[in-house]
């Protein structure tokens, strides 16, 4: 029930999101395929690739292109999730909010992106070094899932935190109603028992 809960009420921004993701991969597999262009011609009409500085000039532009299209969406995609869950709007306008955001705030947007990529290299160190030391415990996908859960959680909880900087609309716990302690009643005192009456003395003993 606690699964199927959220799951339920968040279905239709969740089916948003898989058809933006799916049309986003798409796109991008049309850009990449125009970026190569320049490799795949000489290889359509000569059966090989281009040599010497086209060969280099024809890989780096599909590199650059291929980052600059993940960076850019990786960091849409960061800020428009909290404005879809916020919002409970749809993936195309939550796409929209978080490029202006991106697009308003470029500092602390690419200090964050660097930050974050010094700690995923990090990551990826010691989870290469946990692989080596667990005899590739760690490389199995439901085990290595768990193990590295706390890593996982950090960058998600990391995100969140560095969004909701950005305003209200931004803030997933903006709904969120603080809970009150209840309040503490004073303990209970009870009068001291009073003490028992004296015994009445024992009459003179007469000799």
């Amino acid at each position: 029930a606690a699964i199927q809960g959220p799951w339920r009420e968040f279905k239709r921004e969740g089916n948003s999101l898989f058809l933006f993701s799916l049309l986003v991969a798409v796109i991008m597999v049309l850009v990449l395929g125009l970026a190569a262009l320049p490799l795949l011609i000489p290889l359509a009409i000569n059966h090989d690739l281009p040599r010497g500085a086209t060969l280099v000039l024809g890989v780096s532009l599909l590199a650059i292109v291929a980052l600059l299209f993940s960076v850019g969406y990786h960091l849409a995609a960061s800020f428009m999730l909290p404005v879809m869950y916020r919002r409970r709007c749809g993936a195309a306008e939550g796409f929209r909010a978080g490029l202006a955001a991106v697009s308003a705030h470029p500092g602390p947007v690419i200090l964050y992106l660097l930050f974050t990529l010094v700690l995923r290299i990090a990551f990826l160190m010691v989870a290469c070094v946990l692989t080596c030391v667990t005899c590739c415990i760690t490389a199995i996908p439901y085990v290595g899932t768990v193990i590295l859960l706390p890593v996982y959680v950090f960058f998600m909880a990391y995100l969140l935190l560095f969004v909701r900087q950005f305003g209200p609309d931004y803030d997933p716990w903006a709904n969120v109603v603080a809970v009150e302690p209840a309040a503490q009643t004073a303990p209970t005192t009870f009068p001291p028992p009073e003490a028992p009456p004296p015994s009445p003395e024992p009459p003179p003993v007469q000799t």
